[in-house]
C-alpha cells in the first residue's frame, strides 16, 4: 500500500496483480489510510481520506474471474464447468452462478474452482448467452461479459448415411455421420434411431 495507490499481490510469487489508483481531490489526492482483510468472504475493506475532513470507507473483493471452461455448455445441465481464477479461499463457502441461478463449487486451489452447470431452459432451441459469476460467502464478482453459450440438445431431422442414401444393409456395421449445431462434447452422448411408422426407437454405440 503507498499513499495513493493499492496494490494486490499474487500469493506466492508476489507478482502484483491488479492496482486501484486514487484520484485527487482538489489540491489533494485521496490517500489509503488502513486496509483489513476480512478472510472469510475474501474481502479488503480499505479506509480512504479524501481531502482534509472527508473519510471513505471502500469495500473490495480480492477474487476474481480470469477464464471459463467450456465456452459451450448443455442446456440440460451436469456440465462440469472449471474456473481459473484468484483469491479463492477454502474459509467460505463458494457457489458459480449462472444467471439467476447459483450452485455450490468444488475448490481444486487458490486459483480453481469447478462446478455442475445447472439445467436452464433455452427459447427456440439456439445458443443462448448466460452471464457467469463467482460467489465466495456473501460476496460476488459483478462482471458481464463472461458468457456462456447454452445450446439446447441438438435434434436432427435426417442423417446421412454412406454418402446420400438414407439406409444401411442388414447385419453390417455402418458409419452414421449426423450435421448439425449446437453439439457438446461428452462421454454420455449417444446415437439414437427411430422407426418412422412404429416409433421404435435403438440407441446405438456412443457418438
Amino acid at each position: 500500500v503507498s499513499a495513493t495507490h493499492l496494490f494486490k499481490v499474487r500469493e506466492g510469487d508476489m507478482v502484483v496483480s491488479g492496482q486501484l489508483d486514487f484520484e485527487q481531490v482538489g489540491l489533494e489526492y485521496e490517500r489509503v489510510a488502513a486496509v483489513a482483510l476480512r478472510q472469510g468472504e475474501r474481502e479488503a475493506v480499505a479506509t480512504v481520506r479524501r481531502g482534509r475532513y472527508s473519510t471513505e470507507v471502500l469495500s473490495i473483493n480480492v477474487f476474481g474471474v480470469l477464464s471459463i471452461t467450456p465456452a459451450i455448455i448443455d442446456a440440460r445441465g451436469a456440465t462440469v464447468v472449471t474456473v481459473a481464477g484468484e483469491g479463492f479461499s477454502a474459509f467460505a463457502p463458494i457457489q458459480c452462478v449462472f444467471g439467476a441461478s447459483s450452485v455450490n463449487a468444488t475448490l481444486v486451489g487458490m486459483g480453481t474452482v469447478v462446478c455442475a452447470a445447472p439445467t436452464t431452459t433455452t427459447t427456440g432451441g439456439s445458443c443462448e448467452a448466460l452471464d457467469f459469476n463467482v460467489r465466495v460467502g456473501t460476496r460476488q464478482t459483478a462482471t458481464t461479459n463472461v458468457p456462456f453459450q447454452r445450446p439446447a440438445p441438438a435434434v436432427p431431422s435426417a442423417a446421412l448415411v454412406q454418402a446420400r442414401y438414407p439406409f444401411a444393409p442388414s447385419g453390417f456395421d455402418t458409419t452414421i455421420t449426423v450435421r448439425g449445431v449446437g453439439f457438446v462434447s461428452s462421454p454420455w452422448g449417444v446415437c439414437r434411431v427411430r422407426q418412422g411408422t412404429s416409433g421404435a426407437s435403438q440407441t446405438l454405440s456412443t457418438a
